[in-house]
């Protein structure tokens, strides 16, 4: 009895000795294969995840994801605080358009060496390989695959991402076989006989139900359905009117969903610059009320105030300018001082009547210059006396839109005997 306790005390210390040198083995192997791999990971864009603990991505991807392009210098800070917005809101692949990982690729696409969009597309790569995680653990696992190919696109050596793909591709491989090796070929024997194998069922049980994959968030997001009726408003240029269903009104919806969405910082620009493109046509036009008017409303966004005080102070400018071209009758006019015309001796000796017409400027002091006569009933009378009478005339300054202006004026001067 007591040889047999030895026999067996024996074995126990040999399957110790064996599965110590064992573990030392591969202890071994993972530092070497540590050493050999860590050469190979980009140091600004370095993702890892600690296979035990998932939460060690989401903690990466918060530290990586960039907090403040609004105070970078960098020529593409309005682009990557699009993106960071789009990562905080989980736009992480949808819209195409305004997604994070789209923004982020396409400021590297064009400055490979930008450390900030480096570090916001490996956040962006980690929160995709967690949302893969999750779709496998639901059994969705062409999901999973799919989100996995998006992130070799652009980190094909991925650790995460590479341990997860082989993952699919076995679940996968598993499935394949299932409807001739398994389903048919079981029908024929006999019921006892026939269970179905326990990997196949874990598997077609979680992806019964597809239709997760729609109800993600940016799918669902509503500023983007708003954001398409305003891009349709704008298309038939319906800005501010009707008074519903105008891009102003689309623009206001979008703000109160969320004001740094990146589809409303875009409506908001487009929508400024189509009011100034009214705006200038106004000014073209000499319509200074309707110029005002389409400032008056870019101003409302909130875009780009010192270039609204620059057109404000052009369109004054302009159209004061064209107002005071265009002769008025002095009779429009507020008189100051008045003198009336001497009536010519040879004239009044002959019993001759007449009159001069004659244009002139109200300079900003409201004197009277250039008086040029225009017309006039005699060659030889009245002439002189009509241009001495008015050069000694007064007016109010003209002021056109907050401006005072020269004005140019007319009038006619009429000699009667009394």
């Amino acid at each position: 009895m007591s040889s047999v306790k030895t026999s067996a005390q024996k074995g126990d210390k040999l399957l110790w000795v064996l599965g110590g040198g064992v573990g030392g083995v591969a202890m071994l192997s993972l530092v070497l294969l540590n050493l050999e791999t860590s050469g190979d990971v980009q140091e600004s864009v370095s993702i890892t995840r600690a296979e035990t603990t998932p939460t060690n991505i989401s903690a990466s991807a918060e530290s990586a994801a960039p907090t403040d392009h609004l105070a970078s210098t960098d020529p593409f800070g309005v682009r990557l605080n699009r993106a960071q917005l789009a990562y905080d809101a989980g736009m992480l692949l949808e819209p195409e358009g305004f997604s994070a990982w789209n923004l982020y690729s396409n400021v590297l696409t064009e400055d490979p060496g930008n450390t900030e969009a480096a570090e916001g597309l490996a956040a962006v790569a980690n929160a995709l390989v967690d949302r893969a995680y999750g779709a496998m653990s639901e059994g969705r696992t062409q999901d999973a695959e799919a989100l996995v190919a998006r992130v070799f696109t652009q980190f094909p050596d991925h650790e995460d991402a590479l341990e997860l793909a082989s993952r699919t591709r076995e679940v996968l491989a598993a499935v394949a076989p299932q409807p001739v090796s398994v389903s048919q070929p079981r029908a024929r024997q006999t019921a006892p006989a026939a269970p179905a194998p326990a990997p196949a069922v874990r598997v077609r049980e979680p992806e019964a139900p597809p239709v997760a994959v729609a109800v993600e968030a940016p799918r669902s997001d509503p500023v983007t359905d708003v954001y398409q009726s305003f891009t349709q408003a704008l298309a038939s240029a319906r800005l501010l009117a009707p008074q519903e269903n105008n891009a102003s009104e689309f623009v206001t919806a979008m703000r109160v969903l969320d004001s740094m969405h990146p589809m409303t910082l875009d409506a908001e620009q487009q929508l400024f610059e189509a009011f100034i493109e009214q705006h200038d046509a106004a000014v073209d036009a000499l319509d200074g009320e309707a110029a005002i008017r389409w400032l008056d409303a870019a101003e409302s966004l909130n875009v780009d105030n010192l270039r609204i005080a620059g057109a404000r102070d052009n369109v004054n400018r302009v159209i004061a300018a064209a107002t005071a071209a265009e002769s008025l009758p002095a009779s429009e006019l507020s008189m100051v001082k008045y003198s009336a015309p001497d009536y010519p001796a040879v004239a009044l000796r002959l019993g001759v009547e007449g009159w001069v017409d004659v244009e002139f400027i109200v300079t900003e002091s409201g004197d009277t210059t250039n008086v040029e006569v225009v017309a006039a009933s005699h060659d030889n009378y009245f002439r002189t006396e009509a241009v001495r009478a008015v050069n000694r005339w007064d007016f109010e300054p003209r002021t056109v839109m907050g401006q005072v202006v020269e004005q140019k004026a007319h009038t006619r001067i009429r000699f009667v005997l009394k």
